[in-house]
């Protein structure tokens, strides 16, 4: 958090830094340019110029905002699968019960190790699904009598349950901004400022402080948009404490 904290800082004070540079030297230009009659036209411009970007920034940032949401809530809600799944063993005699266990412990330390570093792209799968020594073991048992039948279609369900959940987690990271996205971000941004270079305003340092202003409000959401956008492998990535806590729970049922 230390790091990302001194790239925003660093982010948006280059971004006042550039304004303020720009607006300094162009004010002579544009004041040969434009004329005191066209303050008018120019400020409603400005003032439509603002409003349109300002709706698109604000759809993005909750867009980005609610897939960070959606890549957090499948996190926990995989987490609890794992729990559900690990108790579901139970059923299985030995050796397939301490099979299935190691297969689910492994997949979850799979899971912290892999899901926060791959990037947001999808590949093809190299090697075998993790859950295979689980589903492996559940198909070595083959119990005869009803309760234990019922048992094991139980303990079934609640892996099937867990399969569904981590395909949900690989899905929710899989969702980033589209590049075209970032143009219009980019795009939108500078030619706001730019706008505001051309109001007419007397006090050059009023005019800077004006547009550093709005350039530094500007960064400060972009790079919101750019730190939420990868939410297992970005600057502000979700927890890994739900899975964390699921290796703790696994201890716990162990101890029975």
């Amino acid at each position: 958090m230390g790091l990302l904290l001194i790239e925003g800082v660093v982010f948006v004070a280059a971004s006042v830094a550039i304004t303020v540079i720009v607006l300094l030297w162009s004010r002579p230009l544009i004041a040969r340019w434009v004329a005191d009659e066209h303050t008018t036209v120019v400020g409603a411009l400005f003032a439509a110029a603002v409003l349109v970007y300002a709706v698109v920034l604000a759809f993005v940032v909750f867009v980005v905002w609610a897939q960070w949401g959606a890549a957090d809530s499948s996190i926990v809600a995989e987490a609890a699968s794992m729990v559900s799944a690990y108790r579901a063993t139970e059923v299985l005699p030995q050796p397939q019960q301490k099979q299935a266990q190691d297969g689910l412990r492994a997949f979850a330390n799979n899971e912290i190790e892999t899901e926060w570093s791959r990037t947001a792209t999808l590949k093809p799968h190299t090697t075998a699904d993790n859950l295979n020594p689980v589903w492996a073991a559940f198909r070595t048992f083959q119990p005869t009598d009803p309760m234990p039948v019922a048992a094991e279609q139980d303990a079934i369900g609640r892996m099937s349950d867990l399969e569904e959940k981590q395909h949900m987690v690989h899905l929710a990271g899989e969702g980033t901004l589209p590049d075209v996205f970032w143009l219009v971000l980019l795009v939108g941004a500078v030619g706001t400022v730019a706008f505001s270079y051309v109001m007419a305003m007397e006090n050059a340092r009023v005019h800077a402080v004006a547009s550093g202003a709005l350039a530094a409000m500007l960064a400060i959401l972009l790079f919101l948009v750019y730190a939420l956008n990868f939410p297992f492998s970005g600057a502000v990535h979700v927890s890994q404490q739900p899975i964390q806590h699921a290796l703790l729970m696994f201890d716990e049922i162990d101890r029975h």
